[in-house]
């Protein structure tokens, strides 16, 4: 509730503003929901004043982190198979998550020690790894999971008024079917 939030919110400001307090906060926040913090102005400063922005990788950096972890675990990767993900990725936003789900399908399908092209287009590459995989699951359900599933989806998903979507955290007991198998929601 509002009265809890901005509770906790006071709380936590006077925690770590105590002139004797050892309390470190680090919060991470999406672009997306930046202004959120901003409407409680004791918190708005603490934001505005101790903010450190994160960049997207450069391109040298995708390619350091991609190539780095793989030539330390005594993989190759085939030739022009870098310059590929790099550029799916690069200029993507907020891509990172997706490119460690991807390299690490990559990863699980990869021949002996080399990561080839092939592996990485057949399980959907950067764009769509997540999204091969969820389908997997999916077909995987009987016809009351595929609707506990689509219902927990569209609870998960949150729509402004420009229709612009961004996840959102829910309690369980938010996504819990009023008729049918509440088994399959307790799984997720």
């Amino acid at each position: 509730s509002e009265v809890e939030r901005a509770l906790f919110l006071d709380g936590l400001f006077h925690a770590v503003n105590e002139a004797q307090s050892r309390l470190r906060v680090v919060v991470t926040l999406r672009a997306d929901f930046y202004d959120r913090p901003l409407m409680y102005p004791a918190i708005g400063e603490l934001v505005r004043n101790n903010t450190e922005v994160v960049l997207p990788l450069s391109v040298d950096g995708l390619m350091q982190a991609i190539a780095k972890p793989a030539e330390r675990y005594g993989l190759e990767l085939e030739p022009g198979l870098l310059s590929t993900i790099v550029e799916d990725v690069h200029r993507q936003p907020s891509s990172l998550p997706l490119l460690q789900h991807a390299l690490t399908e990559l990863h699980n399908r990869r021949q002996g020690r080399l990561l080839t092209r092939a592996a990485y287009n057949s399980s959907g590459g950067v764009l769509g790894a997540l999204a091969l995989r969820a389908e997997e699951i999916y077909e995987t359900l009987d016809h009351s999971g595929k609707l506990a599933a689509r219902q927990v989806f569209l609870h998960l998903v949150l729509t402004d008024r420009d229709a612009k979507r961004t996840s959102r955290r829910v309690l369980r007991a938010e996504l819990m079917p009023e008729e049918g198998n509440r088994q399959v929601v307790s799984n997720v």
